[in-house]
């Protein structure tokens, strides 16, 4: 191998990198399982204080509240836009959502 010598002023700097961890983090390579029900591009979505329900919102103006257990969606509510925003209280009684044009919405839901 033949080495060039430039001319330039800059000096060369040895980096050394050591490991931060001691475990190695794979990349998810699958899916578990999907979710069907929106037409559009999920935008938002959150799990539930109890963890046994997930609401979604969607660029086709719908928020669905969907069950942990079966994977299925319990409950749709229409917004006038798209849905940016999703959250739930936190006794997971009520959800909130907000719609693109400023348009905030709460519903009651099962409860946990």
């Amino acid at each position: 191998m033949k080495k060039l010598k430039l001319n330039s002023s800059e000096e060369t700097v040895d980096i050394l990198c050591l490991p931060e961890s001691l475990f190695r983090v794979h990349p998810a390579t699958r899916c578990s399982t999907s979710i069907e029900g929106h037409e559009e591009a999920v935008l938002a979505v959150e799990f539930s204080p109890c963890s046994n329900y997930i609401i979604s919102g969607s660029g086709d103006g719908t928020c669905k509240l969907l069950s942990m257990q079966t994977e299925l969606p319990m409950q749709t509510f229409n917004a006038n836009s798209w849905v940016m925003v999703v959250s739930f209280t936190l006794d997971s009684k009520k959800i909130v959502f907000g719609d693109r044009k400023g348009f905030v919405y709460t519903n009651e839901v099962a409860q946990c």
